[in-house]
């Protein structure tokens, strides 16, 4: 009569978690990249109206220029794109997650920088300039946060320097806006940090149970023969 048999457990090792844990960071890596063209093209169209509009208001030279910092910028970051598609294997995950990051900032330093390189004595521009920015800070979210790094350097270096406008303004009115866009970052800043953790704890258990399910085959295949020999 056969012996009856005890559960396989999943195996657990410090090794195992280390892999998970690299396999988890390379599925962040890819989200990240994958995510990016979307964003990179609305962030082109959104500057190019921007541009155009404050052309109208104040010096044309000035926005144009701005834009094409912008475009440049883009251009830069999709260039990396292009690489990481080409050979995502050449460097480790941290390599392009750390250079996807410093693109994010260059991208949230062009946005801020618009406040001033697109001058206005019009508190209303000003504003205007500031829902565009915030904006696009919301929206970002759900393509930056895969890496926290990334969302938070594009967020600061995208309203500190807003925020440092309207410090200069002076009036009650711009003060007031200074209080709430600094709201609105600290909202963006604690929502970005639950989106990625919801995220990466997704991603955890799909591969907990990748790693169930291959246990549990492992344990059917090793108990199968022996039930065989039993019988």
């Amino acid at each position: 009569m056969p012996e009856p048999h005890e559960p396989v457990p999943p195996s657990s090792s410090p090794a195992r978690g280390q892999e998970q844990a690299r396999q988890i960071q390379a599925d962040l890596t890819r989200m990240l990249y994958a995510q990016a063209p979307p964003g990179l093209a609305v962030t082109a169209v959104n500057g190019l109206l921007v541009a155009a509009a404050m052309s109208l208001v104040s010096s044309a030279w000035a926005a144009w220029t701005w834009f094409g910092s912008l475009v440049l910028v883009l251009a830069a970051r999709a260039l990396l794109l292009v690489r990481f598609h080409r050979a995502p294997h050449l460097h480790p995950d941290a390599f392009w997650s750390s250079r996807f990051a410093l693109g994010a900032a260059a991208t949230g330093l062009a946005w801020g920088l618009s406040v001033v390189l697109l001058p206005s004595d019009e508190l209303a521009y000003q504003v205007f300039l500031g829902f565009v920015i915030s904006g696009m800070a919301a929206g970002a979210i759900p393509t930056l946060s895969p890496h926290l790094l990334a969302y938070r350097a594009y967020l600061l270096a995208a309203l500190v320097p807003f925020g440092i406008r309207m410090a200069i303004l002076g009036d009650q009115l711009a003060y007031t806006f200074l209080v709430i866009v600094t709201l609105f970052g600290l909202f963006m800043w604690i929502n970005a940090r639950r989106y990625h953790d919801t995220l990466r704890r997704s991603l955890e258990l799909g591969r907990a149970n990748l790693d169930l399910v291959a246990d549990l085959t492992g344990g059917v295949r090793k108990i199968s023969p022996k039930n065989a020999k039993d019988l």
